[in-house]
């Protein structure tokens, strides 16, 4: 916990992710493009959130990268490795060339929406894993705990 920027992060990808999932009652305004760019803000500072944590600063904040650089310090599913990656194939930000955006479809959106659901539990449970064995850092994870608990309070009520 060397870096304290760590946690405005994390809180940060939560708060995308909430936005993205009010935002499906209101498909004229959230259409999946700007949804799809919401999902992909929520991983990127949730990944970017637990590897400052661990005092390791990503070199890319490409979503793979960013998942193959969390996986060093955080051992993660490989399939989930494979899965975020195939989300930020969508858009291709990374690449030299002249990119190309592919809109997601509803379902793939739908599929968008239980990976980033998984990155966020991951980097949830890697975080209050290593708060658990620390009495120093006690009372952060109360707040913690209690920022998840109300965002998980509105997914059970908004599935």
């Amino acid at each position: 916990m060397e870096n304290s920027d760590w946690y405005d992060h994390v809180v940060a990808g939560i708060q995308y992710l909430k936005t993205a999932f009010k935002g499906r009652s209101r498909p004229k305004v959230f259409t999946n493009e700007l949804t799809y760019n919401l999902i992909t803000l929520s991983i990127e500072r949730l990944l970017l959130g637990l590897s400052l944590y661990h005092a390791k600063p990503p070199n890319h904040h490409c979503l793979g990268s960013l998942a193959q650089e969390v996986s060093k310090v955080e051992p993660m599913d490989i399939q989930l490795i494979k899965n975020i990656q195939a989300i930020d194939d969508y858009q291709d930000l990374c690449s030299l060339e002249v990119g190309h955006f592919k809109v997601p479809n509803d379902m793939e959106i739908g599929s968008m929406f239980d990976i980033a659901k998984e990155v966020e539990h991951f980097v949830k449970q890697s975080i209050e894993r290593r708060y658990a064995t620390s009495m120093k850092t006690r009372r952060t994870l109360i707040h913690f705990t209690r920022a998840y608990a109300k965002r998980d309070n509105y997914t059970s009520r908004h599935p």
